[in-house]
């Protein structure tokens, strides 16, 4: 075990040092993953199998560290391996579907439109959200397939949702924006399933927009052009570049929901000069705002004074299956 943790330290240092690439200077780091051979190992992929669960392990444990595999970390493994088993089997049972929130306009509560979300239908009757798979599903590759069926099934379901002219709004990852053809295939989804793109809107956000920014451009201007409204999502909370505002074709931004939680702090630690400022900024660029996370009537009333006129969160709705909104639009349609 210490010679090994000789080399990763060893490791974690030579890769700390900046090294240039066309003169320019980089910097990268290192999280190191250690298993040590046992008897009990049948083959060298399972040692290395072992060894990746302890790099991420020290990944999450704030990486540029070594982690040693263990019995916490082989019942760890375990369970994820568990979890990939079942989550194939829910794609092959088809258990992943989209659960819809409303997104509405603040003065009457009037349904505007509704974010898809992603969620995760058991056997056993109970609902995962993504924090319980996401991260799995990213590392193994099968996050594009279950984005691509969510979408499909969204785009379907568009065609029930009331009121008429309500519109869908679809989360993109930064893969899909990376993918040459990923605007082509969109559309052609949205063809496919006699969806109007009028009533189509992606979300971004900010981290999605920073690599091969040429490839993401090109492809929400496609979308753009065919008629699909772009959201700025979670807007203030990572870089926040007003260089994004300005070179990407957006329709509007979406604030955190951190802001309107922190909207009854006092002084200058509340949120309000902060949303009034966005909302100053997004109004100079012709640019919608929606705000996030909105649990109490006075957080709507709140962001309804600073300028915001759409908005979604507990307050109005929880994210829910297809058959709830419709049942709750034949039960206001009776009354």
């Amino acid at each position: 075990v210490e010679d090994a943790v000789q080399v990763a330290e060893r490791i974690m240092q030579v890769l700390d040092q900046p090294f240039l690439v066309e003169s320019r200077e980089l910097h990268s780091s290192a999280s190191v993953g250690i298993a040590i051979a046992q008897p009990h190992y049948a083959s060298a992929e399972e040692i290395l199998r072992d060894a990746d669960a302890a790099m991420y392990r020290a990944k999450s444990d704030g990486r540029k560290r070594y982690a040693l595999f263990d019995e916490n970390l082989r019942h760890f493994a375990q369970q994820r391996l568990e979890l990939e088993r079942e989550m194939r089997h829910g794609m092959a049972r088809d258990e992943f579907e989209p659960y819809y929130q409303p997104i509405v306009d603040l003065a009457g509560a009037t349904v505007l439109g509704y974010e898809a979300l992603l969620r995760w239908h058991r056997p056993d009757g109970s609902v995962r959200a993504p924090g319980a798979f996401l991260g799995l599903a990213e590392e193994t590759g099968m996050i594009e397939e279950i984005d691509w069926r969510l979408y499909a099934r969204a785009l379907t379901d568009l065609r029930s949702l009331a009121p008429d002219d309500a519109y869908v709004s679809l989360n993109l990852s930064p893969r899909h924006l990376l993918a040459p053809d990923f605007a082509e295939r969109f559309l052609a989804l949205v063809r496919d399933q006699h969806a109007e793109p009028s009533r189509v809107c992606v979300e971004v956000t900010e981290g999605a927009l920073i690599d091969r920014k040429d490839l993401a451009r090109a492809a929400l201007e496609t979308l753009h052009r065919a008629g699909v409204r772009i959201m700025l999502d979670d807007f203030g909370t990572g870089y926040s570049a007003l260089s994004y505002l300005q070179h990407f074709p957006l329709h509007g931004l979406k604030i955190d929901r951190s802001f309107a939680a922190a909207l009854e702090s006092a002084g200058r630690r509340g949120s309000r000069p902060i949303v009034r400022a966005i909302v100053a900024m997004a109004s100079s660029l012709e640019l919608e705002v929606v705000g996030e996370g909105i649990e109490t009537d006075e957080q709507r009333r709140a962001l309804w004074t600073l300028g915001i006129r759409q908005g979604q969160g507990y307050h109005f709705g929880r994210p829910a299956p297809l058959r709830h909104w419709l049942d709750a639009a034949l039960q206001s349609s009776a009354v």
